[in-house]
């Protein structure tokens, strides 16, 4: 089967999935949005006539690519279109305007095969296109996380995905000065590149510009030495489809505190339901209360890196996708 992977600079384990059924890449990012949604549609119809038409099977990356596999489809209407659903523009969907949520639940329907990083990935499709959906964990090389051990015997926190509003950071960086009151020695180190969101702005900078103390924005760096300083791995985002730095803090026994719109929160329920929270003022809470219970922090820790076990390495996910595949 001649199978088309259509990405927006491909995440790597996407590209993984693409690469062991043979895909033959092509690239439909915009670059530069000059005109929103002009500039959008204006790339999908260039990238539909780059598709072979000998293509049996046009993999979509994310949101992003949805548009140019439906034009695909349209004129292939015996051929399979498939959708990686790890994208928070399917959590964001059922809040858009009455018009443009139609457009979209109409565009999922086409789909014949949609591969979700996570099982709240599915949730967030259309009921009806539930039924076409496979989980397959993105995966990460544990290897490199099997010799750290975080530190159960420090007051810190780390977080680990882009500094911007959608990530929750600037609910974490609430709850870490509250928490701050009580350990003052504690610190928050917040992992991941800035961006500038239209509507948002730069969050970091905004941070930045409190002088807020024991605060450390690191940038996009290897994560590895900064575990090996904390204790607790914070995420309040308003929708992370399936971070996997969830499981690599989990892999050195750091433990986890993820609200409910946190993908990997079902590996974070396995060590204990109380670590998913449903507010800032539970999160406080939790980070507390395990500071203060040193043989519960313990216990969750060794938990942590028993759990993270159970998370499918690439072999595992690469077999999930080739199996969910095979059903077309």
């Amino acid at each position: 089967m001649k199978t088309i992977f259509l990405n927006n600079a491909p995440h790597p384990s996407h590209g993984i999935w693409a690469n062991s059924i043979n895909s033959i890449f092509i690239d439909d990012r915009v670059k530069e949005y000059r005109v929103k949604n002009l500039s959008r549609l204006t790339k999908s119809l260039e990238t539909v006539f780059k598709i072979p038409k000998d293509a049996e099977f046009v993999l979509c990356e994310s949101a992003s690519q949805l548009l140019t596999g439906i034009l695909w489809k349209i004129n292939h209407r015996n051929k399979k279109l498939g959708l990686i659903v790890s994208d928070p523009k399917y959590y964001h969907m059922w809040k858009m305007t009455s018009m443009k949520k139609k457009l979209y639940i109409w565009m999922l329907k086409k789909v014949d095969i949609f591969i979700c990083s996570s099982q709240l990935m599915k949730d967030y499709l259309p009921e009806e296109c539930r039924k076409r959906a496979f989980v397959v964990p993105p995966a990460f090389n544990r290897e490199d996380y099997k010799k750290i051990r975080g530190n159960i015997n420090s007051k810190n926190i780390i977080f680990t995905a882009r500094i911007c509003l959608e990530k929750g950071v600037d609910h974490l960086v609430d709850v870490f000065l509250k928490v701050k009151e009580k350990h003052k020695e504690s610190k928050l180190y917040l992992m991941g590149a800035s961006s500038y969101i239209p509507g948002q702005g730069n969050l970091r900078e905004q941070l930045e510009s409190r002088k807020l103390k024991n605060i450390i924005f690191t940038g996009h760096v290897d994560t590895k030495p900064y575990l090996k300083k904390c204790s607790i791995y914070v995420n309040l985002a308003w929708i992370e489809p399936a971070s996997v730095s969830v499981i690599q803090a989990m892999c050195t026994g750091i433990v986890p505190i993820v609200n409910k719109n946190v993908g990997n929160k079902t590996y974070v329920e396995m060590i204990d339901k109380e670590l998913v929270v449903n507010s800032d003022e539970q999160a406080e809470r939790m980070i507390l209360k395990l500071w203060k219970n040193k043989k519960l922090l313990e216990r969750y820790s060794k938990r942590a890196i028993e759990v993270s076990k159970t998370y499918p390495d690439e072999k595992e996910s690469i077999r999930l996708f080739r199996e969910a595949i095979k059903t077309l």
